[in-house]
């Protein structure tokens, strides 16, 4: 069987990396700056980089960095953010400098284990006529400033609003002094965007009454657990908890959600930096699940691990790019929470 999906399978001994290939334009990306609808993952679950990883664990990731950029702070007061750039990803150490043996803010004598994650940012690589183009023209720019050039988009949406700031990096051969003349003609469409980040929002949503809210919160998990059951009840074994069918289910239909589009919540359900999560991302950029599938999900045992987890044994349709496949899957699930350790196809 020569099916895709395989790829996720975790168990394989593969140096599996997280997409470093996140565009500007993309949904999941613009989603998370951009938008206040839906349900957006954070950049944290789209990178696989999360706040407590070492330079170690990034670079194992990542590679070494490839540039460094001191940006200031988004808001008056604020201190200067200096951001070591890996591919699209920006990402502050709680470090003056890092380990490097060539480059600015970077130390040979600084132990790459003790440098941590403080924050990830979004390293966007579009022009600023790109952006005015997706995002319409900003509420406030200075592009005048060739030390520290910005602008802010303001996006609205049925939920709210959002301002986002985008700070743009500038080419060392434009401060040529040859240049002077070309200065005041100097076209936006020279800069590039580089730091992205939210520095407002104000969603409409949460300004209803507490009762509301949880009104409305209720009526959602009662739907869901009533989509769940109409899933599950006819498709478990007597014998297999009920907790662990909720789970495999919840799964599958979060992945079908997270391949055709509907939502992200389904990195909820794994570690941000799992072989697992890696894999779907990769699955989903492919796009050879754009269509995916399942059915007759058929949950048939479980065994503890001893070690806090357990492994739930299940067969399951999946379909996508036009063909079904009938598989034999083992996945090794949190006995005390929702979460998926990893998955294996037998």
């Amino acid at each position: 069987d020569s099916d895709a999906d395989a790829d996720a399978d975790s168990d394989a001994d593969s140096d599996s990396e997280p997409t470093n290939q996140l565009a500007i334009d993309d949904q999941d990306v613009a989603s998370m700056f951009f938008t206040t609808l839906g349900d957006v993952p954070t950049l944290e679950e789209v990178s696989g980089i999360s706040e407590g990883m070492t330079q170690v664990d990034v670079e194992d990731l990542y590679g070494a960095h490839e540039d460094a950029y001191l940006f200031p702070g988004a808001a008056e007061g604020e201190e200067d953010v200096l951001a070591y750039v890996y591919g699209n990803v920006a990402v502050v150490y709680n470090a003056a400098t890092i380990y490097g043996e060539d480059g600015e803010y970077v130390d040979a004598n600084v132990l790459p284990e003790e440098v941590q994650v403080q924050d990830v940012h979004y390293f966007a690589d579009a022009s600023y006529d790109e952006l005015v183009e997706m995002y319409g023209e900003p509420t406030e720019e200075n592009l005048e400033d060739a030390d520290a050039p910005y602008a802010i988009f303001l996006t609205e949406d049925d939920n709210g609003s959002r301002e986002t700031r985008v700070d743009f990096v500038t080419d060392d051969a434009s401060e040529d002094a040859d240049a002077e003349e070309d200065a005041e003609t100097e076209e936006a469409t020279d800069l590039t965007a580089g730091l992205v980040r939210v520095v407002n929002e104000d969603v409409q949503a949460s300004e209803g009454t507490e009762e509301d809210v949880d009104t409305e919160d209720e009526t959602s998990e009662e739907v869901t657990e009533e989509q769940t059951e109409e899933t599950t009840d006819e498709t478990a074994s007597s014998d297999v908890p009920q907790f662990y069918v909720d789970t495999v289910a919840g799964f599958h239909n979060h992945l079908q959600a997270y391949y055709n589009n509907w939502g992200h919540n389904v990195f909820s359900f794994m570690p941000a930096d799992s072989n697992l999560s890696y894999a779907i991302m990769a699955n989903y950029n492919s796009g050879q699940f754009s269509d995916y599938s399942y059915s007759n999900l058929s949950v048939n045992s479980v065994s503890d691990n001893g070690d806090g987890s357990s492994t739930v044994n299940f067969t399951i349709t999946e379909t996508h790019g036009g063909n079904s496949y009938n598989h034999n899957v083992s996945m090794v699930v949190d006995n005390n929470a929702a979460i998926v350790y990893g998955i294996s196809y037998n």
